[in-house]
């Protein structure tokens, strides 16, 4: 939960972090503010703001930063990873929504995570849901299959 008295999410839950940083949650931000997106899904409708060049879409952009910042900060300050791994269309933030959501991240980590938390984007890029999902598959053969020969 990142807003105590958010909306409900489909988990029943209210204020889950889905309600504000997902796909869904930003584009239908969006159609609240009247912008009209191009893309027959709601990843493609995200990803025409995210490669946007028009001013128009700033706020948008401040609140996908924020949206993804508060979840990040909480994970840190309750597991305290080395490094924060971005995937699937969250990775395909510009340059410069990532550069702003370090800084709000480290501006609100709690002092004994050192303040110096990376984010870096998957390299699995926007194929990242379906690739992850394979290599675990991939993964878990391996992991149970392997035993049998040693």
């Amino acid at each position: 939960t990142v807003q105590i008295d958010g909306k409900k999410c489909y988990c029943g839950n209210l204020g889950c972090w889905e309600t504000v940083a997902s796909t869904e949650a930003i584009v239908a931000r969006a159609n609240e503010m009247g912008f009209s997106l191009v893309g027959d899904s709601n990843n493609k409708k995200y990803l025409s703001i995210l490669s946007s060049s028009e001013t128009v879409f700033e706020p948008l952009l401040n609140q996908i930063e924020k949206s993804l910042a508060v979840g990040i900060v909480n994970i840190v300050n309750s597991l305290d990873p080395e490094v924060v791994i971005l995937g699937g269309v969250a990775s395909m933030i510009p340059e410069n929504s990532l550069r702003n959501l370090i800084d709000l991240v480290n501006s609100r980590v709690l002092y004994a995570t050192g303040q110096n938390i990376r984010i870096i984007r998957s390299v699995l890029h926007e194929k990242g849901m379906a690739s992850s999902k394979m290599i675990g598959a991939a993964l878990h053969i391996i992991d149970n299959k392997t035993a049998d020969f040693v």
